[in-house]
C-alpha cells in the first residue's frame, strides 16, 4: 500500500514537471514589449529582494555587534578590576597590563573588521539594483571574505582572553602558595 502511494506521488510529480514546460512553449505569441516588461519586473523584484536581505542582515549584524562589543568590554573591565585588586596586594601586574592592552587592540581590530563588513554589505545593496557588470558578484565575494575576517578577529580575541585566564590562574596559584609559606 505504501509503495503504491509512493509510486503514484512520483508519477504525479514527473507528470507535473513535464506539463509545466509544455505550457510555457505554448505561449510563444508574446511580444517583445511584454518580454521586456517581464524582464524589468524580474530585475525590480530581484532588487527589492536583495535590498530586503541586505537590510535584514545589517540589522542582525548590528544587534550581534552590540552584544559582542558589550561582552568584549565586560572582559576588559573585569580584567582591569582584577589588576586594581592585585595592585592593592602589592603584586606585580605589569605583564597583565600589557596583556590587557593587547586584548584591547584585538577588540579594536574586530571592531574595524566589523565596520568594514558593514561598508561592504552596503556596496552589495547598491550594486544589486543597477547595472553593475559583475561588480555585484565581486562585492558579495568581498563581503563574505570580510565576514570571515571579522569572525576570525572575534575568535582571536577570545583565544587571547583564554591565555590571559591561564596567566591569572598562575597568579592566583602563587597567591595561594605565598600565605602557606609564611605560616
Amino acid at each position: 500500500m505504501v509503495s503504491l502511494l509512493r509510486c503514484s506521488i512520483v508519477v504525479l510529480f514527473f507528470a507535473y514537471i513535464m506539463y509545466v514546460p509544455i505550457q510555457g512553449f505554448a505561449q510563444t505569441n508574446t511580444t517583445d514589449t511584454s518580454r521586456n516588461q517581464i524582464r524589468e519586473e524580474v530585475k525590480e523584484n530581484r532588487c527589492n529582494r536583495i535590498t530586503t536581505q541586505v537590510t535584514n542582515l545589517k540589522n542582525r549584524l548590528t544587534n550581534d555587534e552590540a552584544i559582542r562589543e558589550n561582552r568584549h568590554q565586560q572582559v576588559i573591565n573585569r580584567l582591569n578590576e582584577i589588576v586594581i585588586k592585585l595592585n592593592a596586594r602589592n603584586i606585580d601586574t605589569a605583564h597583565l597590563v600589557q596583556e590587557i592592552a593587547t586584548l584591547t587592540e584585538k577588540k579594536n581590530t574586530w571592531q574595524s573588521a566589523y565596520t568594514s563588513l558593514l561598508e561592504k554589505l552596503e556596496a552589495t545593496g547598491t550594486y544589486a539594483c543597477g547595472n553593475s557588470d559583475g561588480q555585484y558578484k565581486q562585492a558579495v565575494k568581498d563581503m563574505r571574505a570580510q565576514r570571515l575576517a571579522m569572525h576570525q578577529a572575534n575568535a582571536d580575541f577570545w583565544t587571547y582572553a583564554r591565555t590571559i585566564r591561564m596567566e591569572l590562574t598562575r597568579i592566583y596559584d602563587t597567591l595561594k602558595v605565598t600565605p602557606a609559606q609564611t605560616q
